[in-house]
């Protein structure tokens, strides 16, 4: 029963550390955008994860029914938990190479070799444990119910046992050539492959004690220190600039693109103000109720049309943004707002974020009347001084004073004269 304490604990702090990357397992997805290298890496920590807690509980089991090995159908149960424990045990060197690789984002060659030698030495550790009940190849139980290792077993793990040390030289190869904190990262990898490495070893020289369980444990709680943590620490600095340029805006909107599903940020008090109903289930149809009650009326329909899933979709096909503009009722008042449309590195988000532009285009129709103004006035001084050779313009307060004369019957004034008293 003894044995099983690790197993125990290893599995326990295994769903409490890691409950978040664990939510991120899939078996398989054909969807292209979820096999981004973000993504995939998540989904393929998550597989490693979940392949490590398969091994916890079978190793837990093993701890459990060995004592109590003497009884026939308890034996039974005990052989084919023993075959589960190598076929997770394999499962579990796969699932974190396979992470590797798509931590790395490396596609070259050596990944591929790496993959590929990898599910061959899986396929022939599972071949092993299919044959072994009829030709004992890995393991076998005695008659009197004595635990006995095969060669078999001992050429498994050290097929494994190459393929980790192999993995944990390049891991440190590609932290020397790493700076800042992608070095740290990969260092924290590489270790984790050499604890790893150490363990199995151990765990090959004596199977009475769970060490392989050891290096797993200690192999998460690694990553978790150094990869995730590093990650959270990253994504926090992220979180901070997005919300100190979220504060230009009146409003934000993280969408799902294909559920709806929303998270909205506002930080205008007058916005706020509105108190628009938000739900955060359906951005499409939340939003098409809303344009109903707080949208100028001659700008709904247009609304409508771009806040459409079909046409958010549309208009990000071949472009990484859009935007756009109308109005919306703020206090019983019109305000202009423009909103901007972008597709997340994930391309399975969008922001929207909508800015109060009313002032800005308030001051240009202003700027833009003063010169229309002040074009129109030139043109009547120019058409007045068709009847006069020369014009003065006098300062009152100090006499100073700047002469016009009039070049051409179009009235055309050029400057002649200036002078600081025209009365002298």
């Amino acid at each position: 029963m003894s044995y099983s304490i690790i197993s125990v604990l290893a599995f326990i702090l295994n769903l409490i550390i890691n409950h978040e990357p664990l939510r991120h397992f899939k078996i398989y997805s054909k969807d292209k955008k979820e096999k981004k290298s973000e993504h995939l890496t998540a989904v393929r920590y998550s597989h490693f994860l979940t392949a490590a807690n398969c091994y916890f509980i079978t190793d837990i089991i093993w701890g459990i029914l060995f004592d109590y090995r003497s009884n026939d159908t308890v034996l039974t149960f005990l052989y084919w938990d023993c075959t589960l424990y190598f076929a997770f045990l394999f499962l579990t060197i796969v699932t974190w190479i396979r992470y590797i690789v798509a931590y790395l984002n490396k596609k070259g060659r050596l990944s591929k070799i790496f993959i590929k030698v990898q599910w061959i030495l899986f396929a022939i550790g599972l071949i092993h444990l299919i044959v072994n009940p009829f030709h004992p190849l890995i393991f076998y139980f005695n008659a009197e119910h004595e635990y006995i290792t095969e060669p078999g077993r001992h050429t498994s793990f050290i097929l494994q046992l190459t393929l980790y040390t192999l993995t944990t030289i390049y891991m440190f190869y590609i932290a020397c050539k790493s700076s800042g904190g992608n070095k740290v990262r990969h260092i924290a990898v590489g270790t984790t492959c050499l604890v790893m490495n150490i363990f199995l070893v151990l765990q090959i020289l004596n199977s009475n004690y769970p060490f392989y369980g050891m290096g797993l444990l200690i192999g998460i709680c690694v990553i978790h220190s150094f990869v995730e943590a590093g990650e959270m620490r990253e994504k926090e600095i992220y979180d901070h600039i997005a919300t100190s340029l979220a504060e230009d805006y009146e409003a934000l909107y993280y969408i799902n693109i294909k559920t709806g599903e929303f998270l909205e940020f506002s930080t205008n008090q007058k916005y706020d103000s509105m108190n628009v109903p938000i739900k955060n289930r359906d951005f499409y149809t939340e939003t098409q109720t809303n344009i109903e009650k707080y949208v100028h009326p001659d700008d709904r329909e247009f609304a409508k049309s771009m806040h459409s899933k079909e046409t958010m979709q549309k208009n990000l096909d071949d472009k990484k943004s859009y935007s756009y503009k109308y109005r919306i009722m703020v206090c019983g008042q019109p305000r202009h707002f423009q909103f901007t449309v972008m597709r997340t590195n994930d391309e399975m988000h969008v922001i929207l974020y909508g800015k109060d532009i009313d002032d800005e285009i308030t001051a240009k129709n202003v700027r833009m009347e003063n010169q229309k103004k002040h074009v129109t006035f030139s043109q009547i001084a120019e058409l007045l001084a068709v009847n006069y050779d020369v014009i003065y313009y006098v300062s009152i307060e100090d006499s100073s004073y700047i002469s016009y004369e009039c070049r051409n019957i179009y009235g055309h004034l050029d400057m002649q004269k200036s002078g600081d008293d025209f009365f002298a």
